[in-house]
């Protein structure tokens, strides 16, 4: 027994049959394209706009990944995310197209310039008094401030290290957007 293939030919079938009025618009030019049209009838899923930045990131040349970097460190409508001064090392033999990045990994490095943690992934004193504050002057609760960092709300990390008694360490990830969430929030300690 064979499968049957859901191309686009039997997608533009199941239109036809299943929403006449969208085949008919889908005919007259209404649409961009048969893409379009089976997004419309439900046929289909938009892209998530997460693959389409991936995407877009992916064809992107060094300078314009650059200027991107600078456009994220200046806007205020951006969320707090990590933009080092760490160079985008380029794979070689990439072809004629734009080069894809390769993220550069220093964990242990990474570590020891952040200003939130210690050596041993344990968040400073210093830090944590901060975040406090923060969290009282917003009225925020730890899912809220995961949630400002882009990180999932129920992500228990962030708790675990404000323990007052035996209080866990926290990622490289989450120490980066922390030491940026802390500056972005200056005004509140």
């Amino acid at each position: 027994m064979t499968k049957q293939k859901r191309d686009n030919e039997y997608l533009l079938k199941r239109l036809e049959r299943e929403h006449p009025t969208i085949f008919a618009d889908f005919q007259a030019g209404k649409f961009k394209s048969a893409h379009e049209a089976l997004i419309v009838a439900g046929l289909k899923q938009p892209p998530k706009q997460l693959n389409v930045l991936k995407n877009a990131w992916s064809k992107a040349n060094a300078a314009e990944q650059a200027e991107f970097r600078r456009w994220i460190r200046a806007s205020s409508r951006a969320p707090s995310i990590i933009v080092t001064s760490t160079p985008v090392s380029v794979r070689p033999g990439a072809g004629s197209g734009s080069p894809a990045p390769t993220v550069p990994r220093s964990p242990k490095a990474a570590r020891t310039n952040t200003k939130v943690v210690n050596g041993d992934g344990y968040l400073l004193p210093s830090a944590q008094a901060r975040i406090e504050q923060i969290m009282k002057g917003r009225g925020l609760k730890i899912g809220d401030v995961m949630k400002d960092l882009g990180m999932n709300p129920r992500d228990a990390s962030l708790g675990g290290a404000l323990r007052p008694s035996n209080p866990t360490r926290i990622s490289d990830t989450l120490a980066f957007e922390l030491e940026q969430w802390i500056k972005d929030n200056k005004r509140f300690w």
